[in-house]
């Protein structure tokens, strides 16, 4: 299953204009701004007179890294309501009632802001985009989604309701965790052309990259392969491992990105991309994991590669298979696209393409 999902940002943002009514009681309109007054219009959207909130956004994060309380209390409507990822939600006085607390010595992180897009509801605006921040003590990177909706009392313009939410993989594995406990509508049985090349190949040690709820894991397991899958979703690990339980199966799952799953050196017999995707150097590093013999089986959906669409890493035509394949060391036993069939995963319309690679 494709790991990589394009995220909306600005129907993330709009997702707030509701949630405005919790703070302010009514739903804005084009005409009434939940905490304007007569005294205190909302901001008229022109290039004279409108303030700009893409940098006010800005600010409102840069008053938080140095904590810069009076400032935050001038940013913040009296009614403000902020949505964190952790998650909680906070009204204005909790909201600054932390920033008063002592400080504890750490550093604020280091924040990257992408584009910021302001969009104009009447009364009200909404700006939405993303920022990542570094840690300076630490090492690593974390990725937000942000929306704030903006309005005006008597001090300026204010913040009625900020979310930050998370992006990039953790927001992935929310998401496809969330697919695997409501969504009820996947394909539960193993792949017709895994099936077809497992009959083929003697029983050895296998990895399924991204495998969900372990249809083809637990297939393979069935028929005598050690089989370790991984998938950056936690709700379907834990699906598979209860049905190989239920099975009388031993299968190993790792909780575990496409980054940072470790092939290492000569280890697997087989590894299986059943509409998995191998965005970066994913392919590269399962052909070093792969013993020599080994084989690579996969499936997707025929057309463009097209990393960063939705199932467009999991895409693929004959010469990108080709070239991919032969820069990874491997030999193409089999590549077909038929056109009579029809792909197991996703929509229903669309042609499959099948590979079975071999390590000299």
């Amino acid at each position: 299953m494709s790991r990589r999902r394009v995220f909306d940002l600005a129907a993330f943002g709009l997702l707030l204009w509701g949630a405005t009514a919790a703070s302010a009681g009514t739903v804005p309109t084009a005409t009434a701004a939940p905490e304007a007054t007569s005294a205190s219009p909302a901001p008229v959207a022109t290039a004279a007179t409108s303030p700009d909130y893409a940098a006010l956004t800005r600010e409102y994060y840069a008053a938080i890294d140095r904590r810069d309380v009076a400032a935050l209390e001038r940013m913040l409507c009296d009614r403000a309501v902020m949505i964190n990822p952790r998650p909680n939600v906070t009204t204005r006085e909790q909201h600054l009632e932390g920033q008063r607390r002592p400080a504890d010595g750490t550093t604020p992180p280091r924040r990257e802001w992408g584009p910021l897009t302001v969009h104009d509801l009447g009364a009200t605006r909404l700006v939405v985009g993303r920022q990542a921040q570094t840690g300076v003590a630490n090492a690593g990177r974390f990725e937000s989604l942000v929306a704030f909706h903006w309005t005006t009392n008597e001090r300026g313009p204010c913040v009625l309701v900020g979310h930050r939410a998370p992006a990039g993989r953790a927001a992935e594995g929310f998401s496809w965790d969330e697919a695997f406990v409501v969504g009820g509508s996947f394909n539960a049985q193993p792949n017709a052309w895994l099936v077809e090349v497992a009959k083929q190949l003697k029983p050895g040690r296998a990895v399924e990259v991204a495998m969900g709820q372990g249809r083809n894991a637990l297939h393979l397991a069935s028929l005598g392969w050690q089989v370790t899958g991984y998938d950056i979703a936690g709700e379907g690990l834990r699906i598979a491992r209860e049905q190989a339980k239920a099975r009388q199966l031993k299968i190993d799952t790792v909780l575990a990105s496409h980054e940072d799953f470790d092939f290492g050196q000569e280890r697997w017999d087989l590894v299986a991309f059943v509409y998995a995707g191998m965005p970066g150097d994913t392919l590269a590093r399962a052909a070093r994991g792969l013993r020599r013999g080994g084989h690579v089986v996969l499936e997707g959906f025929h057309g463009r590669y097209t990393p960063g669409v939705p199932g467009g890493s999991a895409t693929y035509d004959r010469a990108f298979l080709d070239s991919a394949m032969r820069e990874a060391g491997l030999e193409i036993v089999r590549l077909e696209t038929p056109a009579d069939a029809r792909t197991d995963f996703g929509p229903a319309d669309l042609r499959p393409v099948r590979l079975l690679a071999r390590k000299p």
